[in-house]
C-alpha cells in the first residue's frame, strides 16, 4: 500500500446492503499468527488488533489471534505456534526499520503482500506507519489496525486494490485522519469479496485447528 500526499478522494463506507450480507452468512473463523519483530508496545498492538477485528466484523469473518514469539530467547507463547500453520492460517509479520530495506518494499509502502494464489504472509512496517501517525497527528493505533486489515484483506481478496475503502491503493493526509477517527471500512463489495476468500481458504485446506476456538480473544 503506497502513502501519497494528494487530495483526498472520499471514501467509500458499508451500505444495509453489506451489513445484511454479513448478517445473513455464517461466520468464518480464521487463525491468524503473529509475529511482533518491531516490538510494538502491547497496549498499541491489542488496539490495532481489535480495530482489526471491528473492520471485518461486517464480512463475517473473525480472526484467532495467535502471539508467536520472536526469539528462540523467549517461551512460546500459545499451543497454535508450536502446533505449526496449514494453508488455511494467516500470518502477520510486523517488522522494524531495520527489515524494511531487506523487503524490497517501496520507501512509501506501509505493508504489502506477496503476489500468488492463496499466499498466507502479510506484511507491515510499524516504524513507518508511527512516523506517520507523529507527522500527521493521527492515532498510530488506528492506523496500524487499518493496515492490518488492508493487508489481510489483500489475503483474502488475491490482492486486488479499489479507488474507495479499505482497500484503496493511495492513502492521503485525509485518509489517516479517518483513520483515526475509525472511519474507514470495507465497501460492500469488498464485503463479499472477502467473505467469499475466506470460505474458500476453509473448504479447500479442511477443518480449521480446534485451536482457533480463541477468536478475537483481543
Amino acid at each position: 500500500m503506497n502513502f501519497k500526499r494528494s487530495a483526498a478522494l472520499a471514501l467509500g463506507c458499508l451500505g444495509l446492503a453489506a451489513q445484511a450480507f454479513a448478517q445473513s452468512d455464517s461466520s468464518v473463523v480464521l487463525p491468524v499468527l503473529v509475529y511482533n519483530y518491531a516490538n510494538v508496545p502491547n497496549a498499541t498492538l491489542h488496539g490495532a488488533l481489535r480495530r482489526a477485528a471491528r473492520v471485518f466484523h461486517a464480512t463475517g469473518v473473525t480472526f484467532a489471534w495467535h502471539h508467536c514469539r520472536v526469539s528462540t530467547k523467549q517461551p512460546q507463547k500459545g499451543p497454535y505456534c508450536s502446533h505449526g500453520i496449514s494453508r488455511t492460517d494467516l500470518v502477520l509479520k510486523i517488522h522494524p526499520r531495520s527489515q524494511e530495506q531487506a523487503s524490497g518494499a517501496g520507501k512509501d509502502v506501509g505493508g504489502f503482500v506477496p503476489a500468488g494464489d492463496m499466499v498466507s504472509d502479510a506484511y507491515v512496517f510499524y516504524d513507518r506507519l508511527h512516523d506517520m501517525a507523529r507527522q500527521d497527528s493521527a492515532d498510530v493505533t488506528a492506523l496500524l489496525g487499518s493496515i492490518i486489515a488492508h493487508e489481510l484483506g489483500h489475503l483474502l481478496t488475491a490482492g486486488s486494490h479499489s479507488s474507495n475503502g479499505m482497500m484503496r491503493a493511495e492513502w492521503t493526509v485525509r485518509s489517516l485522519a479517518q483513520a483515526s477517527l475509525r472511519k474507514m471500512e470495507f465497501t460492500p463489495e469488498q464485503v463479499q469479496r472477502i467473505h467469499s476468500g475466506a470460505l474458500s481458504r476453509v473448504r479447500h485446506h479442511g477443518e480449521i485447528s480446534p485451536f482457533a476456538s480463541f477468536q478475537n480473544q483481543e
